[in-house]
């Protein structure tokens, strides 16, 4: 039996349905929190509170963090097997679960969870990190 594996073993699916892959679970969450601060510091540029955004002071960052996922939702990481074993089990036609595994088994994934309609799929899958 041949076995297919992917190049991945995370994906981070951010608010926006961009989903990207990664092999080291540490690569993931390091893009996350990247993703995170660039957002965060575009949002504290403008004063608040009478004062400008100090990311040296706890309050600030976490009271940041805060808005800035109940505004936008918060990245996603999914375990690869466990996504790939949700999506044969998943009612989709055979056609499109065989176009999306094959995009998702690439080292680059240039896929959008809205746009292939996986939204659904994704919310019965344990994410493993958010």
């Amino acid at each position: 039996m041949e076995y297919i594996t992917a190049m991945n073993n995370y994906v981070v699916v951010n608010p926006n349905g961009d989903m990207q892959g990664y092999v080291e679970i540490d690569e993931a969450v390091g893009a996350v929190d990247s993703y995170d601060l660039e957002n965060i510091l575009a949002l504290c540029e403008e004063p608040r509170k009478g004062h400008m955004f100090d990311m040296w002071q706890f309050d600030d960052m976490q009271d940041s963090g805060i808005i800035y996922g109940v505004d936008n939702g918060e990245c996603q990481i999914y375990d690869m097997d466990t996504l790939l074993e949700a999506i044969r089990e998943s009612g989709m036609f055979q056609d499109e679960k065989d176009e999306l595994i094959k995009e998702l088994l690439k080292k680059d994934i240039h896929l959008n969870a809205y746009d292939k309609g996986i939204v659904g799929i994704l919310a019965n899958v344990d994410v493993e990190w958010t």
